[in-house]
């Protein structure tokens, strides 16, 4: 691989950078199971426990244009170190869980914080890996996303479980602590983009990779993207947020394996899905995540055996893993480096939008029922296929 400006191989910087962001996104993910069963054993009603998780969403979605904005000026990296800082004040906050303004506070502040991350670490990855590898660079990439966002609620579940409510916020402090120790080495390593990289390797006036042959053509590939990634998301706000209180209500025991089960599969598909979009481009890879997707959600909609349960996990995990890369290499692909920060910061803010939405529609799972919940789930993520005609069928 070619070698940094500055620091040394770009293998060697991604790895660095993938390390930062699975310790940075796990520090928060680690409350995102618990949380809720926290404060419903204290007393805290399904609709206020939805609207609280979707405030760290709303937080994110507000955040992420304006962090690409912040990347397309400034060295992403800096963007990174101010988000890590500013989450140290999180598990402070959440050390009150009978305030409503305490917690609601923390979700927001967490949002923020998680939401101007991703945007500069997506940002970094622009900067220190080539081009002719973009496709596998946002798998792999994205594997750490997943890796930093699906093991830690399992983990965060058994924390709780043994240590109680302040050891999982002990946890939470000291793995942030441990992330924004990392990022200074990401940050000496990525100051100088290698010649070939994604940023140096689009001019301003790139097109879209659909072939649309207009310079702002890119907007509407971004769009198509960004529609598909706001209903995959809506079910995850959905999936995680209540599949504990789903389980626990149904007798469903072990409901803990579904979190590890599925994101081991995603990590496993995403090492391949990488060069199935090089090979074959986005939206035959996307629609097949899709139909795997909304039948997960089906499944859990009747699921009442952990058997089932897994059964859902494994289709989850599936169209999760392949959705994500081939979504993301669209937008890579598509939108020329000037404009990059701007184009990432929009594509995933529709990720927290559709969070958000899927953590209210789980909480009215308390009118409608949870099979009810579940199966409108899986409808809007088979509208969403109307928005695949305009990813690229070709991967280049």
């Amino acid at each position: 691989m070619a070698e940094t400006g500055r620091g040394g191989s770009t293998a060697t910087t991604f790895l660095i950078l993938c390390s930062t962001t699975v310790a940075f996104l796990g520090a928060y993910y680690l409350s995102l199971a618990a949380l809720p069963v926290h404060l419903s054993i204290l007393g805290w009603h399904r609709v206020a426990i939805g609207g609280l998780a979707s405030s760290f969403s709303a937080a994110s979605l507000a955040a992420r244009p304006l962090a690409g904005l912040a990347c397309d000026v400034k060295e992403p990296t800096q963007v990174m170190a101010a988000s890590m800082v500013l989450f140290l004040v999180v598990p402070l906050l959440l050390g009150f869980p009978r305030s409503v303004l305490s917690l609601a506070l923390a979700q927001g502040l967490s949002g923020v914080t998680v939401g101007a991350f991703t945007v500069a670490a997506v940002s970094t990855v622009t900067r220190v890996m080539p081009l002719e590898r973009a496709g596998e660079a946002m798998a792999w990439f994205s594997i750490a996303l997943m890796v930093g966002k699906g093991f830690p609620p399992a983990l965060g579940s058994w924390i709780y479980d043994r240590g109680g409510y302040f050891a999982l916020l002990a946890t939470m402090a000291g793995q942030a602590a441990v992330a924004l120790f990392i990022v200074r080495v990401v940050r000496s390593r990525a100051e100088a983009p290698p010649d070939g990289s994604l940023e140096r390797g689009s001019s301003s006036t790139e097109q879209n990779t659909d072939g649309a042959g207009t310079p702002f053509a890119w907007r509407r590939t971004v769009l198509a993207a960004a529609s598909c990634l706001f209903t995959i998301t809506l079910s995850f706000g959905g999936v995680i947020t209540f599949l504990p209180l789903m389980a626990h209500e149904r007798g469903i025991a072990g409901y803990g394996w579904f979190f590890v089960l599925q994101t081991a599969l995603v990590v496993l598909t995403r090492m391949f899905s990488g060069r199935a979009v090089d090979r074959w481009g986005a939206r035959p890879v996307v629609v097949g995540a899709l139909v795997a997707l909304s039948g997960s959600l089906a499944v859990l909609a009747f699921t009442s055996s952990l058997c089932s349960l897994l059964s859902a996990a494994v289709l989850y995990g599936l169209g999760y893993g392949a959705s994500y890369p081939a979504l993301s290499s669209t937008v890579v692909r598509s939108a020329p480096s000037a404009s990059r920060g701007k184009a990432f910061g929009a594509y995933t803010a529709a990720q927290d939008l559709g969070v958000a939405v899927g953590a209210m529609l789980g909480g009215l799972s308390h009118y409608v029922g949870w099979t009810g919940t579940y199966l409108g789930m899986a409808g809007v993520i088979l509208l969403s296929l109307l928005c695949t005609k305009w990813l690229a069928c070709r991967g280049r």
